[in-house]
């Protein structure tokens, strides 16, 4: 490609979803990930949906374009609820990430949020007539806002199936030292099945630059990392 580095691109799928090097470095530890990430891996997951599922497991629909369902879901608030029974909307709000399940068999819709607060259901995330708000409590919820939250939503997404809270276990485990080590892993797992996904037109490009990075020895990949990790802070600095 002609553009610079970091605008290459590599996720690109046939229906014209993207994601950069630059976006794709910011799942990095510790960092807020893009919402375009979200996008992506809804993508990936709509696509194991309708070709990969486990023909009994629920049938399962993530909406896209999360920076945008914010809005969207405001305007459908008032409408019939039977409309939005079938979406899943991933939630991008004041610069934090949760999602939005509506069950197809129960007038209810699940709120999975990796913040426990202490305030009414419908204080923080509105009101949707005819039907009632029934918010998760999962054990590694934070107390406050974290860089981590796409991350939790990510995984959210991965796991939830329609259990019931008591029964649903995303194995992060309540130790909040032992659930950040998983987090960290994560991140890795996901742009690591991002990048090398069937979808994903750019996985050739990916392996081989992969290869090519996994010749080198231990302490110049380290420093490459390191190089390349204080060189996207430093941009990410300039920005705020």
């Amino acid at each position: 490609m002609k553009e610079g580095k970091g605008r290459e691109m590599l996720f690109e799928t046939e229906s014209g979803d993207i994601m950069d090097r630059v976006r794709f470095e910011g799942m990095r530890p510790n960092h807020k990930i893009h919402s375009f990430v979200i996008d992506c891996w809804a993508v990936v997951l709509n696509f194991e949906e309708e070709n990969l599922r486990n023909k009994k497991s629920p049938p399962r629909v993530f909406n896209t374009q999360i920076m945008k369902n914010y809005w969207i879901l405001q305007y459908l608030l008032s409408k019939d609820s039977d409309f939005l029974m079938r979406m899943c909307f991933l939630i991008h709000n004041h610069g934090h990430f949760y999602g939005l399940i509506f069950n197809l068999t129960n007038p209810e819709h699940i709120i999975i949020d990796s913040i426990r607060y202490t305030k009414k259901v419908e204080d923080i995330y509105g009101e949707i007539p005819k039907l009632v708000p029934k918010k998760m409590k999962m054990a590694w919820q934070t107390k406050a806002k974290t860089n981590d939250d796409g991350i939790f939503l990510m995984r959210h997404m991965e796991k939830y199936m329609g259990e019931k809270e008591e029964k649903w276990d995303v194995e992060l485990g309540e130790d909040s030292v032992r659930t950040s080590k998983k987090i960290a892993k994560l991140r890795t797992f996901y742009v690591a099945k991002l990048a090398n996904h069937q979808i994903n037109k750019q996985i050739k490009l990916n392996v081989e630059e992969a290869l090519e990075f996994s010749k080198l020895d231990k302490k110049t990949r380290c420093m490459l990392v390191k190089e390349g990790s204080e060189a996207r802070d430093k941009l990410e600095m300039k920005k705020v």
